[in-house]
């Protein structure tokens, strides 16, 4: 019966030792289906996120070459694309420049005429209104032109941009008979032309055969002693014009403008040149040259590789 009962007592401790080995298995088992599920859920949230990530970036992105172009990029590919540049002009238009003329980040647009003969040509001049593009007007309010032989120069330092055209040809065409000095500045924020001084040949002079037979190239600028022997100069003060001597004038350029080289001429960037239409015969087209979408691209890249060079 002791026996038995022995017997019995094992075989029952035996039970309770294999029952407690079955259910601490099963509690691993499924702590262990647990964290292993744990696991794969952070990694299934892990590559969501990252692809949400990716998507995100890639809508970003995308966003961004969509709208990279800036605002006035875009009006100013549209208007070289599709408006009638100085309707009526007398000129046709050859050429373009990009150049920033009031120091606002925003570049200009100049627009060159060329006769293609003596009489040179002259530009036009735009900007960007927060809308579209809109031409640049004088103190007056007029559409402003200017002889493509003007410099365009530009102080960085003092933030100043003057325009200057002297005398290169005493004989031949009127626009060699003429210069001014004239000053940029922000009008409502927007770049505005001041007129500051003003200067003629003196046609009736004798002079004028002396330097007409020693300039004979129309790209020939006179010195400053050449000028004050034959020019008819004026500033202009309260809105008129009032008569000032050569030396007068010469005195007060210096004074806006120290030394030729104190200034960068803007214009020493690259001109956007598109050359003449021509027909079947050779036979030059007096029409504009358009640009294409390609071309305004060229230009823009020309213009931020122009300020890496500054």
């Amino acid at each position: 019966m002791k026996r038995s009962m022995c017997l019995l007592i094992g075989v029952l401790c035996l039970f309770l030792v294999f029952f407690y080995i079955s259910v601490q298995n099963g509690f691993d088992w499924e702590r262990n289906v647990s964290q292993r599920t744990q696991i794969e859920k952070r990694v299934t949230d892990d590559v969501s996120d990252e692809i949400l990530s990716d998507e995100s970036t890639f809508k970003e992105e995308t966003k961004l070459w969509e709208d990279e172009k800036p605002a006035y990029v875009k009006a100013y590919m549209d208007f070289l694309l599709h408006a009638d540049i100085d309707q009526g002009h007398d000129f046709p238009i050859r050429g373009y420049y990009l150049f920033d003329l009031n120091f606002d980040d925003i570049p200009e647009l100049g627009v060159l005429h060329d006769s293609w003969g003596s009489m040179g040509g002259y530009f036009t001049y735009y900007y960007f209104d927060g809308n579209g593009i809109t031409a640049v007007l004088n103190d007056r309010g007029e559409p402003v032109r200017i002889s493509n032989y003007t410099q365009i120069l530009a102080d960085f330092e003092q933030k100043k941009v003057y325009l200057l055209k002297e005398m290169y040809l005493l004989q031949g065409n009127e626009n060699g008979t003429y210069g001014y000095v004239r000053e940029i500045k922000n009008k409502n924020q927007y770049p505005c032309v001041y007129d500051i001084l003003n200067l003629q040949v003196d046609q009736e002079s004798d002079l004028r055969s002396r330097f007409g037979t020693q300039y004979e190239c129309e790209d020939g600028f006179l010195s400053d002693s050449d000028l004050e022997a034959c020019l008819i100069t004026q500033i202009y003060m309260e809105k008129e014009w009032i008569d000032i001597s050569s030396g007068e004038y010469l005195k007060r350029k210096r004074e806006l403008i120290p030394e030729e080289n104190s200034f960068v001429d803007l214009r020493e960037g690259d001109l956007n040149y598109l050359g003449a239409n021509y027909d079947d015969n050779g036979d030059l087209l007096y029409t504009d040259v358009r640009m294409g979408k390609d071309e305004i691209e060229q230009l823009f890249e020309r213009y931020v590789q122009s300020l890496e060079n500054k």
